[in-house]
């Protein structure tokens, strides 16, 4: 990507976050030997770093029944993105969240935001072990969080420099703790739709 980093090193910022993998040629100059690093991918944050990403018209869906029976997993992952603390998602073992932003979008996160369900201190504790992964065609997945550890009655943040990972996913899976139990979730970062071609069905009268 020499628009963004030139082969002196100097930086442009992006508009929106950018995905670049670096590879480091180290050479010796007495006898002109060569060493090629492993290639890394870093993150260039974009103008809209820490910018919500909207999971309002996702679709979020459980691997488990919830125990409430007035939801079913295509209904009891909107408590996680209602803005409610006072709602969560509470699920017969311990479950995950698939989440699908839709044909066509995709985000790379650059924070991930949990708040437990805080209805007692072992309702707290549950959300220790959740971590999320990301997947581009929701088949292949990555890991991009490591687990929450010491989660408290209040928001749990991870931003990017804590990313195991990063990458620009169409799907995100939640994952770990204890029975599903998260009041909320926010992700944060750049979001982008492509266009969507038109599908035509033809009708016969």
């Amino acid at each position: 990507r020499p628009e963004l980093i030139s082969l002196q090193g100097v930086i442009t910022a992006p508009q929106k976050h950018a995905l670049v993998d670096i590879t480091l040629k180290l050479s010796r100059a007495s006898d002109g030997a060569e060493v090629i690093l492993p290639s890394q991918r870093i993150l260039l944050y974009g103008q809209d770093k820490n910018t919500p990403v909207s999971l309002d018209q996702a679709d979020i869906v459980a691997s488990n029944d919830p125990w409430d029976a007035a939801y079913t997993k295509e209904t009891i992952g909107a408590l996680l993105v209602d803005g409610d603390i006072a709602t969560w998602g509470d699920l017969k073992g311990n479950g995950s969240y698939t989440i699908d932003l839709g044909e066509g979008a995709s985000a790379i996160l650059d924070q991930i935001r949990f708040y437990p369900r805080n209805t007692k201190a072992d309702h707290i504790d549950r959300l220790n072990g959740t971590y999320v992964m990301g997947s581009a065609d929701g088949v292949d997945w990555v890991t991009i969080t490591h687990p929450v550890e010491g989660a408290t009655d209040a928001l749990y943040i991870i931003p990017a420099e804590e990313f195991e990972t990063y990458g620009q996913f169409r799907y995100f899976r939640i994952v770990g703790g204890t029975g599903g139990n998260i009041a909320e979730v926010e992700f944060y970062g750049s979001f982008t739709q492509e266009p969507v071609e038109a599908k035509v069905t033809e009708v016969s009268l």
